[in-house]
């Protein structure tokens, strides 16, 4: 059932996103992302990273899906149970994909706050929660603002390596 949703998510992401881009610009694009991260690590709080519909694409198509398998096999490992009752608040969500992962790998559905400074990605995260049937809201702050509310389990799955280490 759970890989059901992943494959009906998955086809609705590449359907959306490749409805304006060829598989060669989006490909291109997953390049140029991964060189920012990789080789121009500086750039990416200026907000290159999510600078144009390709790039956009890119780090929903391509890196949505391996963060989801990621978080999700992470979970499964650690035997991750979120507290009955208890919100799931991600921190930095982008597309919203750990949070998502991690609510489905619970057991029971959680419900998911998503919370970033980029409202492209808080869109893309509110369309990732609704594709997984999954009760969520979001939030434009930054992380650094947060109150952690009492019950509440938290993930900042691919955030921590981008804050301020002040």
């Amino acid at each position: 059932m759970r890989d059901a949703l992943f494959v009906h998510w998955f086809e609705a992401l590449q359907r959306r996103h490749l409805a304006t881009l060829s598989f060669s610009e989006l490909r291109r694009a997953v390049q140029a992302l991964s060189s920012l991260y990789v080789e121009r690590r500086g750039r990416i709080d200026t907000g290159t990273a999510l600078n144009g519909l390709g790039k956009r694409a890119a780090f929903a198509v391509y890196f949505g899906p391996l963060h989801f398998l990621l978080v999700r096999e992470i979970v499964r490992s650690l035997e991750a149970r979120v507290p009955r009752n208890a919100a799931i608040l991600d921190l930095g969500c982008g597309t919203g994909v750990a949070g998502a992962a991690w609510s489905l790998e619970s057991g029971e559905p959680h419900r998911l706050v998503g919370v970033d400074r980029n409202t492209w990605v808080l869109q893309e995260c509110r369309w990732t929660y609704e594709q997984f049937g999954l009760r969520g809201s979001v939030r434009p702050l930054e992380i650094s603002t947060i109150h952690i509310p009492p019950n509440t389990a938290v993930i900042a799955a691919f955030t921590m390596n981008e804050v301020d280490p002040a």
